[in-house]
This record gives structure tokens, C-alpha cells and sequence, in this order.
């Protein structure tokens, strides 16, 4: 037998032995798992009653709050002990401990943030009743990984690891790990700030434009500004139109951002409804844990919690329920520092003569990575935030002046949140939601509607939209929650409905602008939340499932009616698009054009500009902006304005209408937009990683649709809460309520998901 033959019988037999390992150790840890929950595990809870739904969903019954939170925990941990871990874990720059130097770059950029230290010192800062609740909640969790050491996950037996102690500074680490998420800014920025500073300032402000053509914020909309499309000198000179310019497959922009989330409230006749879908990154096991939690019949709460973190975050009690969308504020900027000679000070302050020097705060560290010892690393601070050189070798140090970096400002008013019950008390709780920021939508049982922006305010002197002198962009203080947006309708007597919806868009005017996401959402549900007197549950879901575009729909028919067909197949194109009502379903091959369409406009238009402005922009610098529909919008609002960039119209369409209708015929958007948010080892163990696989589906979102949808982020629960009929309040979720493979929980939702069905939120026993 030849050595390559040998070679390739060892690398069967060792596949072979691994299925054989997983396989037994999944079976052995099944047949453990299996009707221990309600019997062994809560014999370890006194006081406290268990049942869980025929999905695996739990409803824990106690005397007070603390003993919820410290049952939460252990049932929480009996099924996402893993997945705990792995939050903290990346959170605080702990990963290469387990899985060697391909993590070490992650954990250095955490490490170097000094996160877990600065979360070790904010628990010292929390609120006495927070920090209850939080310990309470710490207590359940090593409860059952001190109890129960054999049932933490099959993953620990795959990788020989075992859970460390939970702490109150790991929950606020889980809270860190959703700033990342939704209130980390600074690395886009950085990279704006390449094409910024080559542009001049119309330019500028066009394609990095604070306006939306739709848009009509909740306050200060008197302080809007118009978008202005350059004109006159700052138009680019006029070029014919070639075939390489809209038929490169070169990229000048990433795909449009399907981050997101929707919420609305509607009070009307029929009934009275907050809806909820926030879109976060998808995943196995999926991020939220649903919880049923109840003391007495007035004092309960049912919703989602984070694994980690105690108290539900989005849900209903007795007396309100509440929805949670982005602000997306700037809470996250670059200070390029100056540095003294040998690099041990920086001006902390004043500038010629007056500079005041301050000496950089260092500490050292060892990272320990699995099988390569450990890496030293030098942790580098300022008064402002953890000090870096951007890029390495520029000789550029920042700090990174980040608002959950500033010791206290995260905290956990999820007990607030859980026991408020009226507008006044849940404001009080909304406060303690320093960071990240969100749009915190509220409907009370009369049908009233609330809206209360949480987060903290930072004042400025200077924008944070790009890199600054540090003396100039350092904040000089923060604003008090009483400061933050809100606003209560009061339920209309008669036939006359009440409505909001927040999905990302602007909700006010400031002077430095806060990020956001664009307008499609908001204005696809507020059209149709106001274009009938009356709706039914069945239609707040297919609103939540809805899949047209007014943008689609635009950008086609100016194509169509701007274009010069030339063929049979370009010219029932042209009618086809015309006729186009923008929904993915009604013709999936138009939508799929309509994603050609506007990767071509960007090709082409970001193109013209980066070929204007060489060599200050380089060819593998990126266009990156959340509001980059924003001005295509205001472009195909006003005839002839291609020309500001050098093209006509007619030209434009026409070749975009060439080139779609030559390559049409390829794999339809919702093929390769399927869901992809499969366990970590199913990317990253060979063979032992496909026991761990959940069946995938396409999907038919996009980023600029209700149901926005990528392969690895989207949608991460529906939510439907019955403010007339709390017993009727729905809900649905991505994959399964376990972390455990071996569970018949792990994603036995997966189906039911993707069919769009519903499963009540408020079971009748309950």
C-alpha cells in the first residue's frame, strides 16, 4: 500500500474514532440529561417550584426576587453553561486559554481594554439592590456547576475544559459583550475616516449624509437639514460610460447592514399589541433564553433573558410590556494621543506651552494559550481609555474612549424593569440603562403607549463621527437621565387607532448626530400599520414577516422607465420591474435583481469618485456608511442628478439594465442568503462539529426589509405581547430553548421558525 493510501486510511480511522467518541458521549450524556430537570435538579432548590413546557421553557415559582434570580441562574447554567462561558470568556480575552493562538488576537484587543478588571470594579459600584440580585443570580449558577459537574455540556467533555465560578463581574461582562454589539463604533469610523479626509465637504457630507429623505424623527425634527446633491465645481466631470465600470466585479462598498430590530405599538378597536423582533447575530445556542418568572398573581414577569445575565430584559408583567430597539449613539470614539519622546507620557490636557503631561498608566499581563504557554502583553492607559497604535508601525497611538469602559456606567436595572408597574416606575428603571442605548417602546393595559430612550448622553465639544486630537474630542462630562427623550400618548376613546414604531430609525435631531440605520423598516410598518383602522394579531405577525421594499420598488422603475432596451428579454424586464409591487415573495427573481441593481450603483457611482480623488484613496479602501441608501433615494428623486457624479441617467439605467438582464439566471438571493448560524465547532472541530449542525433554510430578508435577514444575523425572537389578553401574547425562536445537543430541545423550533408559526408566551397553568 502506497504512504498516500496509508495517509488516507488514518485520516478515515481517525474521523471514524472521533463520530464513534461523539456519538457515545452524546448518547451517554442524553440518557443522563433526559427527566432529571423537574426531579434531581430542583430537589436542589427549597422553596422554589419548576415546571417547563412541552418546549423546554420554564416557569419558576418563589417568595421574592432573590430566590428567582438564584433559580434562574441554575437552570440557566443546567442548559447554557457553555455558552456562558464562551460570552465571558470572549468578553474579558480569555479564549486562546482553550482554544490556542488562532483566539489570541481577540483576546488581545480585550486584554489590552482591560475589560475584566474595569467589570470587577463596577460591580463595586452598583446599587445595593443590583448587586443582590446579581449575587443571587451567581449563586444559582455555581450551584449547579458545583452539583451537577458531569452535566455542564458535552462540549467541556470535547475539549477536556471545565467552567470556572460565576461572578457578578461576569454578568456585567455579558452586558460588555451587547455593547460590543450594539454601541461599538470606533473601527468604522476609523475606516470612514480614510475617504473623509480626501473629500471635500459637499462630497462629504452627501455621502456620509445625517439625512434621510423619509425620515421624520419623534423630536426636534424643526432642526433637520435637507441633502444636498453636489453640484457646480464639486461635480465630477462628465465620462462616457464603459463596460468595465459596471461590469467589474470589484466591491467599493460591503454589503448593505442587515443590524437591526423592530418594535411597534398599536392600540386600536380590535385590540391592543407590542410587537418585537430585535435582529442580532444568529446563533446555536440561540441568545436569548425565554423565562417565565412569578411571586403572586399580581407580581410576575414573563420574556427573554441573556444567558448571564439575571431578570428578564424584554417582556411583560401584570402591568406593561415593553420592547427594545438600537439608538445606535455615538458613544464610542478615537483620540489620536501625543506622546512624549520616549513614550512614557501623553498631554492630558492644553496645547503650545501650556501642555500638561500625565504619565501613561501600564501593567503587564500574561495571556495564558493552550499549548504555546503564555504571551506577555503590556496593558497601555490614559484617563480617556486603553492606549493602542493604530495601525501598527504608524507611530498613531489612540485611546479608545468607549463609555462601558468608564467604571460604573453598566449596570443591571432588569429587577426595575421586571416589577414596574406604571409609567413613572418603568422611567425610574430605564435610567439604570446606561449603555447601550435603546429605544425602549411600552404599552400598558389600557392600551396607552410610552416611548423612553435609555443610554447616557455624553457632551461634547467636538464630533466623535471620526478620529480626533484628544484634548479636543475628550467628553467633558455626561448628561443626566432626565435629559433622555420620552414621550406618552394616551389611548384614544373611539374608532381612531394609536400607534409607534421604532426600528432603527433617527428619533431626534442633534447637534453632532448619533448613529442610525436608515429608514425602510419604519416607514414599510408605519404605512401599514396606518393604512387600515383595524388589525388582528395574524397581522402584526405577517407585518413582522414582511418582505417588501418601497426602496426595491423605486430603484426598479427607475431603471425601467430611465433605461433604452435593445432586446425582447430587456424589454419585458422593463415591464416586469414597473409592475413590481417591491415584495421578495411576490417575485423572487425581480428581488434578486433589484440586489444586482444596487451593488452596480455602487460599483459604478463610488467607482467615478475613487478614480477622481486617486491616489489620495486607495483601491482596497472600502465606502462605509449605515445611510448609504439615503442618497440614492434623493438621487432617484430628482431627474438628471447622475450627472453630479458624470453620468446621465439614461446611460446609467441603460447599462445596469444590459447588465442584469445578461447574467440573470444564476442562484436566487434567498438560496445564498441561508441561515447560517450553526454552533462554533460546527466551523471550527472537524468531523465532531457536523453532530452539532441544525438544519439550514433560505431566507428571504434583507437589510432594508421588516424582516431583515442575513445569514448570520437577523431576527433573534418574535415577540407578540396581547396588552387586552395577556394569555394571547405569542412569541417563536430561532432554534431550540437548550445549549445541549443532546437535548430533544435543541432545536426542535427550527421548522416552526422558518414557517413563521407562533407558540403562546403565557401558557393557561401559569
Amino acid at each position: 500500500m502506497g504512504s498516500s493510501n496509508r495517509s488516507y486510511v488514518r485520516v478515515v480511522f481517525a474521523a471514524a474514532a472521533t463520530a464513534l467518541v461523539v456519538v457515545t458521549a452524546t448518547a451517554i450524556w442524553t440518557v443522563k440529561h433526559q427527566g432529571l430537570r423537574v426531579g434531581e435538579y430542583t430537589a436542589q432548590l427549597p422553596g422554589i417550584t419548576i415546571n417547563f413546557d412541552e418546549t423546554g421553557i420554564p416557569a419558576i415559582a418563589g417568595a421574592n426576587w432573590q430566590e428567582l434570580a438564584k433559580a434562574q441562574g441554575f437552570i440557566v447554567a443546567s442548559e447554557r453553561m457553555w455558552q456562558m462561558d464562551l460570552i465571558r470568556r470572549k468578553a474579558a480575552g480569555r479564549l486562546a486559554e482553550w482554544f490556542g493562538p488562532k483566539a489570541l488576537p481577540l483576546d488581545i484587543k480585550a486584554q489590552r481594554e482591560d475589560r475584566a478588571a474595569t467589570m470587577a470594579q463596577s460591580v463595586d459600584l452598583l446599587p445595593r439592590e443590583q448587586r443582590e440580585f446579581c449575587d443571587a443570580y451567581a449563586s444559582g449558577v455555581n450551584q449547579f456547576i458545583e452539583k451537577f459537574p458531569g452535566r455542564w455540556g458535552i462540549e467541556y467533555k470535547l475539549t477536556g475544559q471545565k467552567p470556572d465560578a460565576w461572578s457578578c463581574a461576569d454578568s456585567l461582562l455579558v452586558v460588555l459583550s451587547m455593547s460590543e454589539a450594539l454601541a461599538s463604533m470606533s473601527d468604522d469610523e476609523f475606516v470612514q475616516a480614510k475617504w473623509r479626509k480626501v473629500l471635500p465637504p459637499a462630497w462629504e457630507s452627501f455621502l456620509f449624509t445625517l439625512e434621510h429623505p423619509w425620515n421624520k424623527p419623534f423630536f426636534n425634527e424643526r432642526e433637520r437639514k435637507a441633502l444636498e446633491i453636489p453640484s457646480g465645481k464639486d461635480a465630477l466631470p462628465e465620462k462616457p460610460l464603459t463596460p468595465e465600470e459596471y461590469a467589474s466585479t470589484a466591491e467599493l462598498s460591503d454589503e448593505p447592514y442587515a443590524i437591526g430590530s423592530n418594535s411597534w405599538a398599536w392600540n386600536g378597536p380590535a385590540g391592543s399589541w407590542l410587537v418585537n423582533d430585535p435582529h442580532l447575530g444568529q446563533s446555536t445556542p440561540q441568545l436569548w433564553y425565554a423565562m417565565r418568572m412569578k411571586i403572586t398573581e399580581k407580581e410576575w414577569v414573563v420574556g427573554v433573558a441573556l444567558p448571564g445575565l439575571p431578570g428578564v430584559v424584554l417582556g411583560m408583567n401584570p402591568s406593561l410590556a415593553w420592547a427594545f430597539t438600537n439608538v445606535g449613539e455615538d458613544v464610542d470614539d478615537l483620540l489620536e494621543e501625543e506622546l512624549s519622546a520616549d513614550g512614557s507620557q501623553y498631554v492630558a490636557k492644553g496645547s503650545g506651552s501650556s501642555k500638561q503631561w500625565r504619565k501613561i498608566e501600564t501593567r503587564q499581563v500574561e495571556i495564558p494559550v493552550k499549548g504555546a504557554g503564555a504571551h506577555a502583553l503590556e496593558i497601555r492607559k490614559t484617563h480617556r481609555g486603553p492606549l493602542v497604535e493604530i495601525p501598527e508601525g504608524s507611530g498613531k497611538f489612540y485611546s479608545r474612549q468607549w463609555l462601558p469602559l468608564k467604571p460604573g456606567r453598566i449596570g443591571i436595572p432588569t429587577l426595575d424593569l421586571n416589577r414596574a408597574t406604571n409609567w413613572d416606575e418603568i422611567n425610574k428603571a430605564a435610567d439604570g440603562f446606561t449603555v447601550p442605548a435603546q429605544n425602549v417602546l411600552i404599552m400598558d393595559r389600557a392600551g396607552n403607549i410610552g416611548y423612553r430612550a435609555t443610554g447616557t448622553g455624553v457632551i461634547r465639544k467636538i464630533t466623535g463621527r471620526r478620529p480626533q486630537p484628544a484634548t479636543e474630542g475628550e467628553w467633558t462630562g455626561f448628561a443626566p437621565p432626565t435629559e433622555r427623550h420620552r414621550m406618552w400618548i394616551e389611548a384614544e376613546k373611539g374608532p381612531n387607532p394609536t400607534s409607534m414604531a421604532t426600528a432603527n430609525q433617527r428619533i431626534w435631531v442633534d447637534r453632532f448626530g448619533h448613529n442610525w440605520y436608515g429608514e425602510d423598516r419604519e416607514e414599510r410598518i408605519n404605512s401599514v400599520l396606518r393604512s387600515r383602522n383595524t388589525h388582528t394579531q395574524q397581522q402584526m405577525l405577517e407585518l413582522q414577516l414582511d418582505v417588501t421594499s418601497r426602496f426595491r420598488r423605486e430603484l426598479m422603475r427607475w431603471i425601467a422607465l430611465n433605461s433604452v432596451s435593445s432586446t425582447e428579454k430587456e424589454r419585458d424586464l422593463q415591464q416586469k420591474w414597473i409592475r413590481w409591487d417591491g415584495s421578495g415573495r411576490t417575485d423572487p427573481d425581480i428581488f434578486t435583481d433589484s440586489i444586482s441593481t444596487e451593488r452596480m450603483f455602487y460599483k459604478i457611482l463610488l467607482g467615478r469618485l475613487r478614480d477622481h480623488f486617486k491616489p489620495d484613496l486607495a483601491e482596497g479602501e472600502k465606502y462605509n456608511w449605515k445611510l448609504e441608501r439615503a442618497w440614492v433615494v434623493a438621487l432617484l428623486s430628482k431627474k438628471g442628478s447622475f450627472r453630479t457624479f458624470g453620468v446621465e441617467d439614461t446611460d446609467l439605467a441603460t447599462s445596469i439594465l444590459r447588465k442584469v438582464a445578461a447574467d440573470r439566471g444564476g442562484e436566487m438571493y434567498a438560496e445564498r442568503n441561508a441561515w447560517s448560524g450553526q454552533h462554533p465547532f460546527v466551523k471550527n472541530v472537524p468531523v465532531a462539529g457536523w453532530f452539532f449542525r441544525v438544519r439550514s433554510y433560505p431566507q428571504y430578508g434583507y437589510a432594508d426589509l421588516v424582516r431583515a435577514e442575513k445569514p448570520d444575523h437577523g431576527p433573534s425572537v418574535r415577540m407578540i405581547w396581547n396588552l387586552r389578553r395577556p394569555e394571547d401574547s405569542e412569541w417563536m425562536f430561532p432554534v431550540g430553548q437548550s445549549g445541549h445537543v443532546g437535548s430533544s430541545h435543541y432545536s426542535d423550533l427550527r421548522t416552526r421558525w422558518t414557517d413563521g408559526a407562533m407558540m403562546k408566551a403565557i401558557p393557561a397553568e401559569f
